[in-house]
């Protein structure tokens, strides 16, 4: 899966940068509705981390259908970093337009993005208790702005 692959490469170059940090992974975000999975991976589940499972209910994830997801979050906790998955679900509750024929710029609803971007927000600030947290951060090492 791409996503993990690129999880590997960024914990490889940014692990000594993150300190406490807490990882958010966005799946299918701007169509269907918002869901915090409480697992994640495949074959091996691992928990997702509670205060981020915590916070997004708090943020108004609009359900709970989705039992476990395979996304990049599973990577980070394989490294013991907390880490959960927002992901945006289908009427099927699977993660919207994933690997399917019409999965592109079409399907994204932007009333429904920007809900899910207010969402990612709010439960960043939550997790840190301070209000535009997620909009205050300064870029990592190597990250676009920076030198």
């Amino acid at each position: 899966h791409v996503g993990q692959i690129g999880m590997q490469a960024f914990l490889e170059v940014h692990e000594s940068e993150l300190g406490r940090a807490r990882i958010l992974c966005l799946r299918g975000l701007g169509s269907g509705t918002l869901d915090a999975p409480a697992d994640e991976g495949l074959f091996r589940l691992r928990r997702a981390d509670p205060a981020l499972l915590d916070a997004a209910i708090e943020a108004g994830t609009e359900s709970t259908r989705l039992r476990s997801v395979q996304s990049a979050a599973a990577v980070a906790l394989v490294h013991s970093r907390p880490a959960a998955t927002l992901a945006g679900l289908d009427e099927r509750a699977a993660v919207a337009g994933q690997s399917s024929p019409g999965d592109g710029v079409t399907q994204i609803d932007e009333a429904t993005l920007a809900r899910s971007i207010d969402v990612a927000a709010r439960i960043v600030e939550v997790v840190t208790g301070e209000p535009d947290a997620a909009r205050e951060r300064p870029p990592l090492r190597g990250g676009q702005g920076s030198p």
